[in-house]
């Protein structure tokens, strides 16, 4: 959770990232996304898979 939206007087910064740990940070933070997010995934997924269907299906 943002230290914003817990209302806490804070500073944050972010620190650099090994070459090696690149991969799955960029997991990490795409599955907290997906995550987050879910419901507006779900329906960009089926936008997307619905005319295929109809076309493959019709």
């Amino acid at each position: 959770m943002p230290t914003r939206s817990l209302r806490l007087p804070v500073d944050v910064i972010g620190s650099p990232t090994a070459f090696y740990f690149l991969p799955s940070a960029f997991l990490r933070e795409f599955v907290a996304i997906m995550a987050r997010h879910w419901t507006a995934h779900v329906v960009a997924c089926g936008l997307l898979v619905a005319p295929y269907l109809l076309l493959v299906l019709g």
